[in-house]
């Protein structure tokens, strides 16, 4: 897979624009044309004094303009230091994931989509699906996490819709009764 360069620039330089702030553009943004606006940047001299700044930082902190965006914005969550991808809706990405904090070297994701699902009907329903954090959010669960790989690696997986593709992929079952959660091998047990 073949790593998108230079974002990291760019960010830098969006950070220091404001592109939230619709004074920056010559055409503001319109609820009539939610496809087109804003446009135009308002002062071409103070957008381009910012990239200069920008550029200056980046290669000040990194050595080089031609940083991956995975290099500077991880991933840290439960143990696991990864690429990150996405940044938070004003970029206007497909992939929300906004920044947390920050340190002298890189920038963390603090939040984002949890939940992502392609989904194709037809005779049969073909879906992707991603639970980006983890399926738990209990620090000793296997699942705490356990999707962020491919939230990284911008994949999916196999959303389960056949009864034996829920079977296959269950690990516990738990029925909540009038005296608490029990597992469902003891419900089935108490049945008899």
């Amino acid at each position: 897979m073949q790593t998108v360069k230079a974002h990291s620039y760019f960010s830098a330089w969006a950070k220091k624009f404001n592109v939230w702030d619709n004074s920056n553009y010559t055409e503001q943004w319109s609820i009539d044309k939610p496809n087109t606006t804003p446009d135009g940047i308002a002062d071409p001299d103070r957008a381009v004094q910012l990239l200069e700044q920008a550029a200056t930082e980046v290669k000040s902190n990194f050595g080089s303009l031609d940083v991956a965006w995975g290099d500077y914005y991880r991933i840290n969550y439960n143990g696991k230091n990864l690429p990150a991808n996405g940044i938070d809706g004003s970029m206007g990405v497909f992939r929300v994931a906004w920044p947390g904090r920050a340190d002298q070297k890189n920038m963390y994701v603090g939040g984002g989509d949890s939940w992502v699902g392609v989904i194709e009907f037809g005779d049969e329903v073909n879906a992707k699906v991603l639970l980006s954090y983890g399926n738990a959010s209990q620090k000793d669960s296997p699942h705490n996490g356990d999707q962020l790989e491919l939230f990284s690696k911008k994949e999916l997986r196999d959303a389960w819709f056949t009864e034996a593709e829920v079977e296959t992929n269950t690990v516990k079952i738990e029925v909540i009764t009038k005296s608490g959660l029990i597992e469902e091998k003891q419900a089935r047990a108490n049945k008899k």
